[in-house]
């Protein structure tokens, strides 16, 4: 059996498309190899720490009751409460009003001494008419 020239090109040029399809699987095997050994190795591995963020409280399940309750027994009877806000986890704003700083005074050295808030501050209070207007702010214990 003889095999001409022209044959030999059509079997060659055969090999070398056989040949290109094989590289390029092996291009793509290796490739997926590397993804999936990252991600055997990420599964594997210990955990990384997250970086460490500012802890948030939580509130007990009774804390914003119980501050109301606790506000009500100590509030003064001429100071008006316009509102009361839990802005974070534990952190509370009054808006208040009465017709007399003292009242005010009073109601927020009640606050602090009772141990109803902590870090208890308040603004210096805006005259409108014949009431003042107070914000207090405090965390909760």
């Amino acid at each position: 059996m003889r095999i001409r020239h022209g044959e030999v090109q059509v079997i060659a040029a055969k090999a070398n498309t056989e040949l290109g399809k094989l590289e390029n699987d092996m291009k793509t095997i290796s490739s997926r190899t590397t993804t999936y050994q990252e991600l055997t190795e990420e599964i594997t591995s210990a955990p990384e720490e997250e970086p460490t963020q500012t802890p948030q409280r939580i509130i007990g399940k009774d804390s914003i009751p119980n501050l109301l309750n606790r506000i009500m027994f100590a509030i003064p009877k001429r100071v008006k409460l316009n509102s009361i806000k839990n802005t974070t986890a534990d952190h509370i704003v009054i808006n208040a009003e009465a017709e007399k700083y003292e009242q005010l005074g009073y109601f927020k050295a009640v606050l602090t001494t009772n141990g109803i808030l902590k870090n208890v501050k308040s603004t210096t209070g805006d005259k409108s008419g014949s009431t003042v207007q107070v914000i207090i702010e405090g965390d909760l214990p």
